[in-house]
């Protein structure tokens, strides 16, 4: 293994240890796919990618290490495509756009506005939001 791997390892491992979270070699692993793949993968797409480099990971392990990251705060679950769960390592809050034409989804806004409600006390929210991106556009 590269040293650099090594040390960008070290440092998730610190990342989920203060978190709480007894740091896996799987656990680790599926954390720098997010981090290495920011393009709001389902659970599926992120055991389709890693099952090959690490043959003993389930996809028990990968839906309840995902679900971990966004109960701890490290990832944020998209719900753009209806059922199907994305996780964000952004857990900033940011809008997202999704392609109806390839299917991608992008964060846009991440600045977006603190919405405030004089009756209620917003906590957070998501939006979602939907067309043709800019690479299919110009297809």
């Amino acid at each position: 293994m590269k040293r650099e791997n090594l040390v960008y390892s070290e440092e998730i491992k610190e990342i989920l240890l203060k978190k709480g979270i007894a740091p896996s070699f799987q656990r680790i692993k599926i954390y720098e796919y997010l981090i290495s793949h920011r393009v709001h993968p389902s659970a599926e797409r992120v055991y389709i990618d890693l099952v090959g480099f690490i043959p003993t990971l389930s996809r028990t392990t990968v839906h309840s290490t995902l679900n971990l990251f966004a109960d701890k705060g490290m990832a944020r679950r998209l719900f753009i495509d209806g059922n199907l769960v994305r996780f964000d390592i952004d857990s900033s809050d940011h809008m997202h756009f999704k392609c109806t034409k390839c299917g991608e989804v992008y964060d846009i806004l991440k600045s977006s506005p603190k919405v405030t409600s004089p009756e209620h006390k917003v906590l957070s929210g998501e939006m979602y939001l939907y067309g043709i991106c800019k690479k299919c556009k110009e297809e």
